[in-house]
């Protein structure tokens, strides 16, 4: 007869629906070990049945022998004489017990009957090896009792049972009965049926019977799954996703999956040695992946209906795709080969590790079509998934990753943790396309706490509505023992759930109805400044996001001026077989290697399409002109200085003012050459994509006469209109006044509301000192430029603490143009100490402060205006307050990181740990129109160039547009004009609604336009004939009308009419 009567495990709780969540991983994996640990086909044998479970602080009394699994936390709940009572298997000195007897082996007397003898043990392993039962150690620790000769497994057909199969036995029946009790506070199964079927299949497995042991086997999983069915009849979707770095990829643990032979011992082993390298730190203590048997693991599709596959998937980061790519010795073949064979799911497609909030669309967006073409080249066939290991994805991209053919998307910022969202699975829409989107919190699949109510938490989303999803989240090689029993038990029944490959799950799986919340910006943007600080400890982590930014505001500044100057010529560069390979991913043209140079040569080129000849030798010395052209590549009109050797009329509508200037080396601050000598400074306005054409005229000089606002009584009477006076910038929109005591901004008057609106100071935060102890203190503050143009006043001192210990010296500069909003700001710092630690915590910043506190912070993300989420904000192209009837516009030149401080301070980050660069430049804007338009154009301004005064178009002063766009809320971002098969002069046309409402838009064109439709990325559609486009849209002449969402992006394509059959347009004159 056996010689224990009973095995049991002692729960530290009143009721299984009491059962213990979260906690420690160390208490969870014990607590989950006591629990399983008995189910041991050898300790079912020799106990007569699978184990009980019973309270800690209330054991039922018995006379027969007891095996007693006892977690830790249940040891204090037990009663003392119990507790003390307890016989400890390791402090056994007797010979071994024979299980089918009462005597010990050398026939000495064996213990007492009544006796009761526990099982401790940190894990599962460590419980085994206290019972001897532990087959995967080399321990030579002699096993207190004789258990009954078992095999390591047994076989019917495809079917392998192993000890751990009883294990994942036990963990079912666990989280059903805690589901089941938790939720519907009752329980169907019939626990007794249960158990006699664990006991036949243990005494099949010890006998050796393959064929009864897995029909025993099923049988009881089917209890439990009946159990499931009587209160969720649909089945959970589980997701086994493996991160995977360069630096975890291991050819140990990859060459397992690809694996097809039943017998292989690969798949079962775990890696030599866990990977190093990642690039995050574990948590918590992760174990060895012990994989699933190899028919689990590589017959995923084709094993028999019992055997329910449990694929695996893996998300391929471009950084991944990459290594792959470029590996030559074929040690990732096997990977390879499982995920294009359809035995390993997968995710990727991803730009790598960049943040799309630091990047404008057009070029967050070819980042997504070159991680995609990265991914199509490395695994063979395109990704159906989109996913990437850090970073969020914006909801604006949702119509380019439609178009590169994926079906599901995953916006989990693995790396830091944010991303996903209430619900597992949900729908996105974004510029009409729906993807869904799996956004399940992630759950560590190497802590068995997370394991504890998976059950529980699963059911709740179904009671819910919700579509009930695990994503489990690992390490290559790395897992727990929880994880291992949840992939057996769905192996043997979908009473948990069943196990998918990421396409199937998002084109077969449950697919959801509810729509997820739109991101349009990053809530763990922020995240990306300390990371690049702490983690990969990057040198000028400040002005090299801003030297970028400014750089790719320049290109596509040149971009558009190469459109300009092909639609004004109708001689396009581009042919539709490089728009449809572009389309498809293909190089695009890029501009000159210097931003600002091909700038330049881009407005040459459009001035030449235009008829006008520019002047090289004036332009290249910045000697003033006798005629010049200013051409404008941004959307919104701009005003621009321009220097002529004679006046300019003051009549001319697009003139804003005209003087007689001098020289100045300041004027770099504007983007004017600096000139020695005299000259006539015209402030003039090109329209948004458009042109204005000035010449000298000797004949104007005397314009006005002596009484005119400009004659010399004029001037008498109302000042000589000088920007600098005093202590003060003023002109005909705003009057700031430089603090003479600390060489900052102490107010600024402006709009219609009376009062001081803004202020600035420099300012140092250290951790636990927010700024508001430091001084600036003025050593000289002198004007260096006073002119009826351009104001400058500049101010140099230090920065001291409350101890008057210096922290920084800075020299600043505040100018300010006739006709402008923008006050801006050019200066250097140089820190006196360092800030180490915290970027954002540890900073040297400019500091601005509004009149009220109930401004709105909206971030200049991807070119459009958002709320931003958070305190800290990341926005290259800056950021606006918006008050009740006022806005302020903090256009930053690229310097990304803000941070509101308190109901009234905005703080713009100019150094932090790493940063070396002492140079930076900021406007701010009052009551700015067109935000967006101008925190771009601040940094590509309208160009203006000497051209030669004979010409003909000269005399007539015109000023006109290629491009009008209406209203003013609307972008382009991008234009592009090519030649199409059938001879039509085309265009893709990208336009951004930069706010939140809905609007009603119109272009206007130079050209006449045969039909225009919005474009879906089809390269198809390009050369189509003109009667089969689709989505059509209504054209009035030069004129084509739409309607576009807020926060929307859409791509059109403009086809324009033929010169043989229209007569050749000229630009529009304003």
């Amino acid at each position: 007869m056996p010689f224990f009567d009973e095995s049991c495990v002692l729960v530290p709780v009143s009721t299984l629906e009491d059962f213990p969540k979260g906690g420690s991983d160390a208490n969870a994996r014990n607590l989950l070990a006591a629990w399983s640990v008995l189910w041991h086909p050898a300790v079912v044998v020799a106990c007569n049945g699978a184990p009980l479970w019973y309270r800690a602080d209330s054991i039922p009394g018995s006379d027969g022998r007891r095996l007693i699994a006892v977690p830790d936390d249940s040891r204090e709940m037990m009663p003392e004489d119990q507790r003390l009572g307890l016989i400890d298997l390791a402090d056994l000195s007797c010979p071994p017990i024979d299980w089918q007897s009462d005597v010990a082996a050398s026939n000495e007397s064996a213990p007492a009957v009544g006796q009761a003898y526990g099982v401790t043990g940190a894990d599962r392993n460590a419980m085994l090896t206290l019972l001897g039962l532990n087959r995967k150690t080399d321990s030579t620790t002699p096993s207190p009792i004789q258990w009954p000769d078992f095999p390591e497994s047994v076989r019917a057909g495809h079917r392998t049972v192993v000890p751990d199969d009883f294990f994942a036995l036990a963990y079912a029946n666990l989280q059903i009965q805690v589901m089941t009790r938790r939720l519907r506070y009752s329980s169907n199964l019939d626990e007794m049926q249960l158990r006699r079927h664990a006991t036949a299949a243990a005494e099949a497995f010890v006998a050796r019977d393959g064929e009864t042991c897995v029909a025993a086997m099923h049988d009881a999983f089917d209890s439990i799954a009946e159990e499931r069915d009587h209160y969720f009849a649909s089945d959970p979707s589980l997701i086994d996703l493996v991160l995977l770095t360069p630096a975890t990829l291991c050819q140990d643990a990859m060459e397992s999956w690809g694996e097809d032979s039943h017998e292989s011992n690969a798949v079962n082993a775990a890696p030599t040695s866990p990977p190093s390298g990642a690039d995050i730190p574990a948590e918590h203590e992760v174990m060895p992946d012990n994989r699933l048997q190899s028919e689990i693991e590589s017959e995923t599709g084709t094993s028999p209906e019992t055997i329910h596959a449990a694929p695996r998937n893996v998300l391929l980061d471009r950084d991944v795709c990459q290594a792959i790519h470029d590996d030559s010795s074929g040690r990732f073949a096997a990977l390879v080969s499982a995920i294009r064979d359809g035995k390993i799911g997968w995710a990727g497609g991803s730009p790598g590790d960049i943040e799309f909030d630091l990047m404008s669309f057009d070029d967050g967006r070819r980042a997504l079509i070159d991680g995609h073409s990265l991914a199509v080249q490395t695994i063979g066939e395109p990704p159906k998934v989109y996913g990437r290991f850090c970073g969020g994805t914006p909801s604006d991209f949702t119509p380019t990753l439609g178009r590169l053919g994926y079906v599901g998307v995953i916006p989990i910022d693995f790396r830091r943790g944010t991303g996903h969202g209430e619900e597992a699975k949900v729908v996105l829409q974004s510029g009409g396309t729906e993807l869904e989107a799996l956004t399940a919190k992630p759950i560590d699949a190497t802590s068995d706490a997370s394991f504890l109510d998976l059950a529980a938490k699963l059911g709740e989303s179904i009671d819910s509505g919700e579509i009930a999803t695990a994503l489990l989240v690992h390490w290559p090689g790395k897992t727990c023992d929880s994880f291992q029993d949840l992939r057996r038990a769905a192996s043997w029944s979908l009473a948990l759930g069943k196990f998918w490959r990421l396409q199937d799950y998002f084109v077969d799986g449950e697919h959801p109805y509810h729509h997820g919340t739109p991101t349009h910006v990053s809530n763990s943007a922020s995240q990306s400044l300390s990371q690049a600080v702490n983690e990969d400890a990057a040198a000028d982590p400040i002005s090299t996001v801003a030297t970028d930014t400014r750089d790719a505001v320049i290109r596509q500044a040149t971009l558009r001026l190469d459109a300009m100057a092909d639609l004004a010529s109708g001689k396009a560069r581009l042919e539709s077989s490089d728009m449809a390979a572009s389309q498809r991913g293909g190089p695009q043209e890029q501009p000159a290697a210097s931003a600002v140079d091909g700038l330049a040569e881009s407005a040459e080129r459009l001035a030449a399409a235009m008829g006008y000849n520019v002047v090289t030798s004036s332009s290249s010395s910045g000697s003033p002109a006798d005629a010049a052209i200013v051409l404008n590549p941004s959307s919104s009109g701009g005003r621009r200085e321009v220097r002529f050797s004679q006046p300019v009329s003051r009549k001319i509508k697009h003139v804003y003012g005209v003087s007689r200037e001098s020289g100045s080396e300041h004027d770099t601050d504007w983007n004017l050459t600096p000139i020695t000598g005299s000259f006539w400074s015209a402030t003039t306005d090109a329209p948004g994509h458009g042109f204005s054409v000035l010449r000298g005229n000797p004949k104007v000089a005397s314009e006005g006469g002596p009484f005119s606002r400009h004659g010399w009584l004029g001037r008498k009477w109302f000042g000589d209109g000088r920007i600098a006076r005093g202590d003060f910038l003023g002109n005909q929109f705003l009057e700031a006044q430089i603090s003479m005591s600390s060489g900052g901004i102490s107010s600024v008057f402006s709009g219609p509301i009376r009062g001081n609106r803004f202020s600035m100071r420099l300012i140092r935060v250290a951790e636990g000192n927010p700024g508001t102890k430091c001084q600036m203190i003025a050593d000289k503050v002198v004007t260096v430029r006073n002119g009826n143009h351009l104001g400058t006043i500049q101010a140099t001192g230090r920065l001291v603490d409350d101890d008057q210990t210096m922290l920084a010296e800075f020299d600043f500069r505040y100018s300010l143009l006739r006709g402008s909003r923008n006050l801006r700001v050019t200066g250097s710092l140089r820190p006196a100490i360092a800030c180490n630690g915290e970027p954002w915590k540890n900073y040297f910043a400019l500091r601005i402060a509004t009149a009220t506190e109930s401004a709105i912070d909206r971030v200049i993300v991807r070119d459009k205006l958002h709320r931003a989420p958070s305190r800290r904000m990341v926005a290259p192209l800056g950021v606006v307050l918006d008050e009740a009837e006022r806005q302020t516009l903090v256009a930053s030149h690229g310097l990304a990181y803000h941070r509101r401080v308190g109901e009234r301070f905005v703080d713009t980050l100019l150094c932090c740990q790493g940063e070396t660069s002492t140079e930076f430049q900021i406007d701010y804007g009052f009551d700015i129109p067109a935000p967006v338009s101008m925190a771009k154009s601040v940094i590509a301004p309208p160009v203006a160039l000497p051209i030669s005064p004979s010409d003909q178009a000269v005399a007539s002063e015109p000023q006109g547009w290629l491009i009008h766009r209406r209203p003013s809320t609307i972008e382009l971002s991008d234009v592009t004009i090519f030649r199409r098969d059938d001879g039509h002069l085309a265009g893709i046309i990208r336009v951004m609604q930069t706010s939140g409402q809905s609007v009603k838009a119109k272009l206007r064109f130079c050209r006449t336009v045969a039909v225009a439709c919005r474009f879906d990325g089809d390269p198809a559609t390009i050369d189509a004939p003109l009667d089969a486009l689709r989505q059509k849209l209504d054209v009035d002449g030069d004129a084509i009308k739409f309607s576009i969402a807020g926060h929307a992006v859409l791509d059109l394509l403009v086809v324009f009419q033929r010169s043989d059959q229209t007569q050749t347009d000229a630009p529009e004159q304003a």
